[in-house]
């Protein structure tokens, strides 16, 4: 697996490169956003010895966020850069086309929420679907670095967005892992994935073309304005869970957006040009 290197600022540094964007921000908010910063980036770098991958602050960009995502008790959304290897993303990305190659693009979806992609299930042995555990074994067409990759993401996900430690009676039950492919001129707009079935972690790993994706309140809940801002590069993990999951609307921004990237003393404005882009979309199951 590639190395992955996590980028880490002082909260001071962090609340003086947001100043100019907070200039009517009231001495309380600014308060929660250098209490909030400050508590992930100790999260953040606090084993970072033991090689354990950490989710990079500067890829979330908090200028904008409203008060109910900063007074969050845990970042309600990370993204992990350079979660995937080289080889991981080439498998996946043969895979998914292998798999999609017969399928047109759809010109949208029956929820209006996506235009101009394809869309399939990626089972793995072990799924969770539906009522009860299903084994696909003989079936399984997914190459072996591909299973590894989905099942690396999930213990992933168990291990620190579920769970304090890996115990052996800690069980999850993942829905069936599908991947996305939307085209360069695809859309998909805000909303709020279905909580009917998938339970308290929506996560995505992004391959082929960058991305921003970006969160705001949603309006029959909350009267906020504001949004977050995430910076979705190639090979990343983005994980939305809490308030980002149940309460924040999410949507991918057109080609061309520009995300503001805050570190230390500087800030970098990184213009995104998407093209086609595939996502492979993790969900645990609803008990």
């Amino acid at each position: 697996m590639e190395s992955f290197q996590l980028h880490t600022h002082t909260c001071i540094d962090i609340a003086n490169t947001m100043k100019p964007f907070l200039s009517s921000a009231t001495t309380k908010t600014l308060s929660q956003r250098r209490s909030f910063l400050s508590s992930f980036q100790r999260t953040s770098s606090s084993t970072t010895t033991n090689n354990i991958i950490q989710p990079n602050p500067s890829y979330v960009n908090l200028s904008h966020a409203p008060t109910s995502y900063l007074t969050s008790s845990s970042a309600p959304a990370v993204v992990y850069n350079s979660f995937l290897s080289k080889s991981e993303c080439n498998a996946l990305v043969l895979d998914i086309t292998s798999k999609m190659k017969r399928r047109r693009y759809e010109k949208g979806h029956w929820d209006a929420v996506i235009t101009t992609y394809k869309e399939v299930e990626l089972r793995i042995p072990h799924d969770f679907h539906g009522t009860e555990e299903e084994r696909i074994v003989s079936s399984c067409d997914l190459s072996k670095e591909t299973i590894q990759t989905i099942q690396r993401v999930r213990h992933h996900l168990e291990l620190h967005h579920f769970f304090n430690s890996a115990s052996p009676d800690d069980k999850v039950g993942w829905l069936p892992s599908h991947a996305i492919d939307l085209a360069k001129h695809g859309e998909l707009t805000a909303h709020v994935d279905s909580v009917k079935f998938s339970g308290g972690i929506v996560a995505g790993l992004s391959l082929l073309s960058s991305s921003i994706m970006r969160l705001r309140p949603e309006k029959e809940k909350k009267e906020e304005e504001g949004y977050i801002d995430l910076w979705l590069e190639q090979g990343s993990l983005y994980v939305l869970s809490g308030v980002a999951r149940y309460e924040y609307t999410h949507e991918l921004l057109p080609s061309g957006s520009i995300f503001t990237k805050l570190g230390g003393m500087e800030e970098e404005e990184i213009q995104v040009e998407r093209d086609r882009r595939l996502s492979v979309i993790f969900r645990d199951a609803k008990f």
